[in-house]
């Protein structure tokens, strides 16, 4: 029953899209409609200016982070996950946004800086080795992702939180997949 309750409220908490409040209260638009049409920082820096956008990223993270934070209150580290599993899943699918929501880069970073710190600074030590390299941002989003179980065995993490990686490793990296493979679209950063 605790986990129940840490994944509504983890799942509540990342339903809520600031990239589309941040649009409607600033221009009236829903960003989703717009732009590259993610609800995500990067769309809105594009649609509204840079500051926007770190705002809005600046908003997830700390949702990811607040989604964990709730989730280890209610259930300990087995519930921490949890809620910041639901948190993701909110953001790709807000209830609140017609389950429209984006790539949840951003929420996932919150709730793991608390989860496995040491995990997300490998994963993003990788992410940018594959940008300079490739020059191609959800190329280098999805390996990142896809990396996340592999850098977790290679901790000798316990096995429930390798389970958390890979399952949120894995809908991210297909999140960027469509916009890995589509030519010119590789250097729009999507949170």
């Amino acid at each position: 029953m605790r986990f129940l309750l840490a994944a509504i409220v983890g799942y509540s908490v990342g339903s809520v899209s600031f990239a589309v409040i941040v649009g409607r209260a600033l221009r009236g638009i829903d960003v989703r409609k717009h732009g590259s049409g993610n609800a995500g920082a990067a769309n809105v820096g594009s649609l509204l200016g840079v500051e926007y956008g770190i705002l809005v990223a600046c908003c997830d993270i700390a949702k990811g982070m607040i989604a964990a934070i709730f989730g280890r209150a209610i259930g300990g580290a087995t519930g921490q996950m949890v809620s910041g599993a639901a948190a993701v899943i909110g953001h790709i699918l807000p209830i609140w946004f017609g389950f429209r929501g984006g790539k949840a880069i951003a929420t996932f970073f919150g709730s793991c800086v608390l989860t496995v710190p040491t995990v997300v600074l490998i994963a993003g030590a990788l992410w940018l080795m594959m940008y300079l390299l490739l020059r191609h941002v959800a190329k280098a989003s999805a390996i990142a992702s896809f990396s996340l179980p592999l850098i977790g065995l290679v901790l000798r993490l316990p096995w429930q939180q390798i389970l958390y990686l890979g399952v949120m490793g894995a809908a991210i990296c297909l999140r960027h997949i469509p916009d890995a493979c589509a030519s010119g679209e590789g250097n729009r950063f999507e949170f």
